[in-house]
């Protein structure tokens, strides 16, 4: 089982998230360990988080290996960026993984915070760290189900 503790900020100490998700069954997947086509046999959709290839390098594989098969059993994808930094610690940045497991998705809701900071995507006179994020859908999408 993966937990994350709140340290509830106070005054001028803002909250603090910590993850505790090494060793994890989620965090120990691997592609292979699960018969995706008998898993989604039924589904009409399926959604995945930003969290799941954060969590692992095999969490990661596996989640590709998860969309590529709901894509060809013709299931509709989506996921939310759903950016965690201290999440990303195994090697790879969000950047360099998300990319391609998002070209696959269907739907993406999400908001300006994350697009900046997964894909570097800044609506025009938004800046990631100038203020709060609102919610949005990336533009190549809008046009999808959601």
């Amino acid at each position: 089982m993966g937990l994350y503790y709140l340290e509830t900020g106070a005054v001028a100490r803002p909250s603090k998230v910590i993850y505790d998700r090494e060793h994890s069954s989620f965090a120990e997947i691997k592609p292979g360990m699960i018969r995706w086509e008998k898993a989604l046999k039924d589904a009409q959709w399926f959604h995945w988080t930003g969290i799941t290839p954060a969590v692992s390098h095999g969490a990661a594989l596996a989640c590709m290996e998860r969309v590529e098969v709901a894509k060809r059993m013709g299931i509709t994808v989506s996921c939310d960026l759903n950016f965690r930094k201290n999440l990303w610690n195994y090697g790879k940045q969000a950047s360099q993984v998300m990319p391609e497991l998002v070209e696959q998705c269907d739907a993406i809701p999400g908001n300006e915070e994350d697009a900046e900071k997964i894909f570097n995507i800044r609506p025009k006179g938004y800046s990631a760290t100038a203020g709060m994020a609102k919610p949005c859908i990336l533009p190549r999408f809008m046009t999808s189900p959601i």
